[in-house]
């Protein structure tokens, strides 16, 4: 017996230093965003996106101020606008001003308020502008609750107030904010505290309704909630309640065919929400496909774990260029993220946190436009706007990028091998890379860098011609190695009922594969006749765990979000091989209160011998996972729940006979041993943390001590 015991205490420690030594590497924590170049990896576990540094795509090269362009003293700069006709248009909100700048940001012309005849109207306090192919300047007049319309020198051309409709609700405030117009002249305003969309005008300034407003979610919870205030409140109570409304748009823009993209804020109650930047639809719906994703940062600490105050990021302005890339500014960090038309963040850059003590940084950062590959991002504060300009890797990603998008897969092969070989962090670079060969048939390569850049669409597409390739070239050895294997099963079945043949002598081992079969006749053994044995109990549960681990890591890419980075087996190790002993334990002692009557020993040497089927789900979830594609393999999510089903069904049956209980009675005991464990597990948790402030306290102490002693 102390052999037995020797060698179950050397087998336990061994496996838990060897898969905590070798799969152990740290924690990552999703908040860690770098503050210099970054992007996003996506895919390693579900939609959680991983930060890491990037190669920059643009840098800053220089800043507008008022002296460079040799004008006035700038008063306060709302806004920036990137014309068709090559200029640069900036805002000076509070001084009622418009600068015109040339095409390399020299000064052309300014205007101060806008002339009607002899009449100078002031736009001081004006939020947006946007100028037309044809040249006339649209003003968002916030303050004076209007929109001007003027020609390239200031001259008003038409004054815009609420439009008069039954379309638009009583009491509904204008304060227009942003401003853009179609090819055919079609208007899109939006104004600040209007949650309906976008208010349109047509070529003749008539109203044709609101525009693509952002729609309010809302569980299952929600809508009983509502049911129940309209069936049973009182109307005084329904007319104060508050009402769910949606996020208000901070800024619209337009793309070279005509679609409307518009970005939402921060929310009030202070949280991120997914889907702020949209493509619209005509008909005013989300086409871009992010509705459910969460744009620019969703943490905020230092690349280097140190804690920062955090805030709300606020996506407050967006631009468009030609080719579909999407730039839009996070004015509470002063980042700026740029994604692909697919809607692929590629990289992001500035910051500040309200600083703005450098070139590249903003104090308050709040309107950005794309002016010839160029990056414009104003200061409100700092009353300058900086220019950023695209680096070579920057010029060669987004052309790489385009001619993937284009399906001109071959033309972008040595272009993202030129990038992978400058930032390997260029996620963008694998699918690209991936994509490439297997428009050259090498589907093998292309399932490599589909796994380097954990893109699982990608690989299922891969893996799927790689499969073919391999049932093409070994299918008849295949087939008939499967007959040998069915025929060499059956004969031995045979053989083996006819002869009596006990192919398993071991009868504690013989025990635990009857109870797959006869659960209730081999749980009666281990109570009546002690049979069962505590070794083999334990091996099972060690097995599990390892079983466990081994899938965590090794299971099929299409169904695996391992990350070596955020995986712990010590964690594993507590969930599987500390919940059996807590269970065994916990209702052991609820047992003896509520007259169990099984002991320490049979309880676990039952819930031992019931992991078998989840032992037996998880290798065969190992093996099979490694052969199918994700859309072939939802028989595997079915398969591990009859398995966790038939586990619970042993453990039910078994605690059942081991105790001699009702079924009733076996209920209550499991509840109340859920209980305890979590009270265990409370308690442990608290004494961590209580050690942890002893330690700490005595190291200050040592340390005081060490620096009085020495001083």
């Amino acid at each position: 017996m102390n052999r037995k015991i020797k060698f179950l205490a050397s087998l336990i420690i061994a496996v838990i230093i060897c898969t905590s030594l070798t799969v152990f590497a740290g924690t990552y924590s999703p908040t860690q965003v770098p503050y210099e170049n970054y992007t996003y990896w996506e895919g390693f576990s579900g939609d959680l996106k991983k930060a890491v540094y990037s190669k920059a795509m643009y840098y800053a090269e220089k800043q507008i101020t008022d002296q460079s362009i040799g004008t006035e003293k700038f008063n306060e700069i709302k806004d920036v606008f990137s014309g068709e006709d090559g200029k640069v248009y900036i805002l000076d909100s509070r001084a009622s001003r418009i600068i015109i700048l040339n095409s390399d940001y020299s000064l052309l012309k300014e205007f101060k308020n806008v002339t009607d005849g002899s009449s100078s109207i002031s736009f001081a306090g004006a939020s947006g502008i946007f100028v037309t192919q044809d040249g006339r300047i649209f003003i968002a007049d916030t303050e004076n609750a209007r929109v001007l319309v003027t020609d390239n020198d200031g001259r008003l051309m038409k004054e815009l107030g609420l439009p008069q409709s039954p379309l638009i609700p009583e009491g509904f405030e204008f304060r227009p904010t942003k401003i853009a117009v179609t090819s055919k002249n079609d208007i899109y305003i939006l104004s600040d505290g209007s949650f309906y969309g976008a208010l349109v005008l047509d070529n003749h300034f008539n109203f044709k309704g609101f525009y693509g407003s952002n729609t309010v979610k809302s569980s299952f919870a929600d809508g009983v909630a509502n049911l129940w205030n309209r069936l049973f409140m009182s109307d005084n109570k329904r007319e104060n309640s508050e009402k769910n409304l949606p996020f208000q748009f901070t800024d619209l823009c337009m793309d070279k065919d005509g679609f409307i993209y518009t970005t939402t804020g921060k929310t009030e109650s202070g949280e991120n929400v997914n889907g702020q930047i949209k493509k619209l639809s005509p008909a005013g719906n989300s086409i871009l496909g992010g509705d459910s994703y969460n744009y620019a940062d969703e943490g905020y600490a230092d690349v280097k774990g140190n804690s920062i105050e955090t805030r709300v990021q606020d996506l407050l302005s967006l631009d468009v260029d030609d080719n579909g890339y999407i730039f839009a500014l996070d004015s509470t960090y002063g980042r700026v993220f740029v994604y692909s038309p697919e809607s692929r963040l590629m990289t992001a850059f500035g910051g500040g946190v309200g600083k703005g003590t450098r070139l590249g940084i903003f104090s308050s950062a709040c309107a950005v436009a794309e002016h010839n590959g160029d990056v414009l991002v104003c200061d409100s504060t700092n009353n300058n706007i900086t220019v950023f300009s695209p680096t070579e890797y920057g010029i060669a990603c987004m052309k790489a990028n385009q001619l993937t998008s284009g399906g001109d897969y071959i033309a972008a092969e040595p272009l993202w091998k030129e990038i992978i070989a400058e930032d390997s962090n260029n996620q963008l670079a694998y699918a690209g890379l991936c994509k490439a060969y297997m428009a050259n048939g090498d589907y093998k390569t292309a399932l490599r860098y589909a796994k380097e850049g954990y893109d699982r669409e990608l690989y299922d597409q891969a893996f799927s011609q790689v499969r073919k390739e391999f049932m093409n070239q070994h299918f008849a050895l295949l087939f008939f190695g499967l007959v040998f294997v069915v025929a060499a099963t059956i004969t031995a079945v045979i053989i083996i009922k006819n002869k009596k043949v006990s192919i398993i002598k071991n009868g504690n081992i013989r025990l635990l594969f009857e109870t797959v079969g006869h659960p209730v006749l081999s749980f009666d053994r281990i109570k009546e006749k002690h049979e069962g044995s505590v070794l083999i109990s334990t091996a099972l549960i060690i097995v599990y765990y390892a079983v466990t681990v081994l899938k965590s890591m090794f299971s099929g890419f299409s169904f695996n979000y391992f990350d070596e980075a955020s995986f712990n087996a010590l964690f594993i190790l507590v969930r599987s091989v500390g919940a059996v002993l807590l269970w065994s334990i916990c209702n052991w002692a609820v047992g003896a209160l509520f007259g169990g009557k099984g002991t320490l020993k049979e309880i676990y040497i039952t819930v031992g011998y019931c992991l078998l089927p989840l032992i037996f789900g998880d290798a065969v979830y190992l093996a099979v996972s490694n052969v199918l594609t994700s859309d072939e393999g939802a028989f595997l999510g079915i398969f591990s729940t009859i398995m966790i089903m038939a586990t619970a069904f042993y453990i039910t049956v078994g605690m059942i006979r081991i105790h001699d209980y009702s079924f009733g009675e076996f209920v209550l005991t499991s509840i109340l041993t859920v209980i305890g464990m979590v009270l265990i597990i409370f308690f442990l948790f608290l004494v961590g943390v209580l050690l942890q402030q002893l330690a700490g306290f005595i190291i200050t102490l040592v340390t005081e001590l060490i620096t009085v002693l020495g001083g």
